[in-house]
């Protein structure tokens, strides 16, 4: 997929294409454990959204970040926290 390739190149971060028949309509953010808590997948999603726009689709990145933000702000659920 020519916008992965572009976002590795560019911005040196590292997105999954989906799997089968999704494989070139599908992008995957695969963040887990600690890593999906920290400010990775904020960069992830900046970097995606400055991908798209670099290949000129109209996006808003600070809509996403800010979306990916407020999720890392939420508390982390019980069951969660002990582990």
């Amino acid at each position: 997929m020519a916008l992965l390739s572009h976002i590795r190149e560019r911005y040196g971060v590292m997105l999954s294409p989906g799997y089968g028949e999704l494989k070139e309509r599908l992008v995957r953010l695969g963040h887990m454990g600690p890593a999906a808590r920290s400010l990775n997948p904020v960069v992830a999603v900046s970097a995606f959204g400055r991908g798209l726009a670099d290949l000129g689709a109209p996006v808003s990145i600070g809509e996403g970040v800010e979306a990916a933000l407020a999720v890392l702000a939420e508390p982390l659920p019980a069951a969660a926290a002990r582990t």
